[in-house]
This record gives C-alpha cells, structure tokens and sequence, in this order.
C-alpha cells in the first residue's frame, strides 16, 4: 500500500495542477450557488416582513 505522501509524489505536476483547477471551477461554482441561496433568503425575509405587516401572517 501507498503512503499518502508517495502518492502525491508519484503524480505529476500537470496532474495535480489538473486537479487544483477543479477544485477551484468547483469552489466557484459552490460560491455562486451559496451567494444566489443567500439573496433568495433575503427576499424570502422581506416578503415575510410585509405578508406580517399586512396582517396576512399571523
């Protein structure tokens, strides 16, 4: 069995540069998912806000 670090050693570098541009198209496409999740949580909670003020949440 490999140990981690002969692993990582045994890979070469267009590899592992490979996989650290997935990583970050995947980071970036988790960002943009977490920033259009947080806007739709803000306007659930000013609709929420007038629903209550016009007295149709009680």
């Amino acid at each position: 069995m490999l140990s981690c670090q002969e692993i990582k050693e045994s890979l070469s570098p267009s590899e592992s540069k490979r996989k650290t541009i997935r990583e970050r198209s995947i980071n970036g496409k988790m960002k943009k998912k977490v920033n259009a999740l947080s806007e739709n949580m803000n306007k659930l909670s000013k609709l929420t806000a007038k629903m209550q003020d016009l007295g149709a949440l009680k």
